[in-house]
């Protein structure tokens, strides 16, 4: 029998693997490799082809700590600290919801609406402003500045300063800190302002109050407050739970922010809000209150309510 020692990479796959399974892991192989594959500083094709190495001595100890985590119903992503978004890599921590699928979306019709404001090409562009309520680790508003700057025809940073600028606002500290590590390692730090406060209560305190907006785009909080109790382990032990809790009925940022969004925006400015599986309608009633038009639900893949858009 070989020892821990002259175990082969492999292996070591094998028995996390087993181990995760036995421990009730969803997707136990594919947990095992992403980790595996982290550690050895490789990609899961890079891994496959060195399944019958011998496992590093250097990486025993680090890797049963990735195990005893992952045994603890740690996500993965916090043990790597590593997620892709948009095509694009970030860092997590406990101190951020780890990004999930469905918000690609928010960012792909923010995008759609940046490209309906484009004037004819004889004319200069206007200045967009967009701010990013509960950035979070700031994947939207990094993923809408990158795909801008790539889309563009001008890739100095003073001028793509000119065309776009991102206010990327959260009542975490610790948030906003990942989240400007995020624009700096994606290189569009030059694009988000990054600010501290309770939903656009920031860009106010700092002087901006009357500038008006042309997008508002939100992620909140929208889980009902005794659901949390049943969500997978791994997110009711470990991911942030205020950036989860939208209340007794999900509704509670969505009642406060959509009525501070109907004073920030522009004319025709578009708000954005992802949204619980079954919160739609009620989200659509808060913006009619607020005197917003256009209002669309938008379905996810799993045809469940997603994304609710309105213009002012």
């Amino acid at each position: 029998m070989k020892t821990n020692q002259s175990a082969t990479v492999g292996e070591k796959l094998q028995t996390a693997a087993f181990s995760f399974a036995q421990k009730g892991i969803e997707s136990p192989r594919l947990e095992a490799e992403i980790l595996l594959a982290h550690l050895l500083k490789t990609n899961r094709a890079g891994l496959f082809a060195r399944l019958r190495d011998n496992f590093p001595e250097e990486k025993e100890q680090p890797w049963q700590d990735y195990i005893q985590k992952r045994l603890q119903n740690w996500p993965h992503q916090y043990i790597t600290e590593e997620e892709e978004f948009y095509n694009l890599p970030f860092r997590v921590t406990p101190a951020v919801l780890i990004p999930r699928p469905e918000t690609e979306e928010l960012v792909t019709i923010v995008l759609h609406h940046l490209e309906k404001m484009k004037p004819p090409q004889n004319q200069n562009p206007q200045a967009v402003t967009i701010i990013d309520v509960g950035t979070g680790s700031g994947v939207i508003a990094v993923s809408i500045a990158h795909t801008f700057m790539t889309k563009s025809n001008i890739h100095t940073k003073t001028s793509d300063k000119k065309s776009l600028q991102i206010i990327a606002i959260d009542i975490s500290p610790e948030a906003l800190a990942i989240a400007q590590e995020n624009a700096n390692s994606n290189q569009v730090d030059h694009l988000i302002q990054f600010q501290q406060g309770d939903l656009l209560a920031a860009p106010a305190k700092q002087g901006r109050g009357e500038e008006k907006v042309h997008i508002i785009v939100s992620n909140p909080p929208y889980i009902e407050s005794n659901t949390i109790k049943s969500l997978q382990k791994e997110v009711r032990q470990h991911e942030p739970h205020r950036a989860l809790d939208g209340g007794p009925d999900g509704l509670d940022l969505y009642r406060r922010l959509i009525p501070q969004a109907a004073q920030k925006l522009h004319p025709q400015g578009l708000i954005a809000l992802e949204i619980g599986y079954n919160q739609g309608q009620a989200v659509k009633e808060l913006l009619q209150q607020a005197n917003f038009q256009n209002i669309q639900i938008h379905q996810d893949y799993q045809n469940h309510d997603r994304i609710v858009t309105a213009t002012k």
